[in-house]
């Protein structure tokens, strides 16, 4: 393409057909066809990006199912941690902590997973 872009600095230059045209006409010309390769090659991308995003999502979503209020409590007191540690490790408060194990409220998608993991580890360490 070097050569391409040398022959645009003469007044008059050849388009692909021989024709002769303006500088700023084979500018304009090299550039739509950068553009349009680009879009292709965007597209493409986007369409790539879209579907690791979406795979990410299921992914997250997964990750933040959590069981039952009742077995979330149970997962804890057997562990022998109380509301604090817990609610200390997630970055809340205990009184969030009792409202989750209750059923009261549900943690939002991060908190969810963060907290899946945590009792996912507890019950391994526990069992």
């Amino acid at each position: 393409m070097a050569g391409g872009l040398a022959c645009l600095s003469s007044p008059t230059a050849r388009s692909y057909r021989g024709r002769p045209i303006s500088a700023t006409a084979a500018s304009t010309q090299y550039v739509d066809a950068l553009t349009h390769g680009s879009r292709l090659r965007n597209v493409r991308g986007m369409e790539a990006y879209a579907a690791a995003a979406t795979h990410g999502l299921v992914d997250r979503v997964r990750a933040s199912q959590l069981p039952p209020p009742s077995e979330r409590a149970r997962i804890r007191q057997c562990s022998g941690a109380s509301l604090r540690d817990f609610a200390d490790e997630l970055g809340v408060s205990p009184m969030t902590v009792l409202r989750w194990e209750q059923g009261k409220s549900r943690p939002r998608m991060r908190r969810a997973i963060a907290y899946r993991r945590l009792l996912d580890a507890v019950r391994e360490v526990a069992a």
